[in-house]
Formats: C-alpha cells, sequence, structure tokens
C-alpha cells in the first residue's frame, strides 16, 4: 500500500508541475500581448490610464 500511495503522491506532484507551467506559459502570453496592445496604442497616439 505505501508504494502505490508514494506513487499517487508523485503522479500528483507531475500534474501539479504541468499545470504550473501550462499558466506561466498563459501568463507570459497574455502579457506578451498586453506589451504588444500599450506598444500599438503608444504609436497612434492613443493613451489609457490603466496602462500607467
Amino acid at each position: 500500500m505505501p508504494t502505490r500511495m508514494h506513487e499517487e503522491f508523485l503522479a500528483l506532484l507531475e500534474r501539479g508541475r504541468m499545470i504550473k507551467a501550462r499558466r506561466l506559459k498563459e501568463g507570459e502570453e497574455w502579457l506578451a500581448e498586453r506589451r504588444r496592445r500599450q506598444q500599438e496604442a503608444a504609436q497612434s497616439g492613443y493613451y489609457n490610464i490603466e496602462w500607467q
């Protein structure tokens, strides 16, 4: 029984790592998109206070 619990724990850790990696990637993509939109707005002369 302890071996099974150990394997389940390792599987849970791996799942957590996968979720963390996915969320990190999503966050980086969101930030890149936001920076791109900010740059476009700055070039067009439009300014949004939220982007300070």
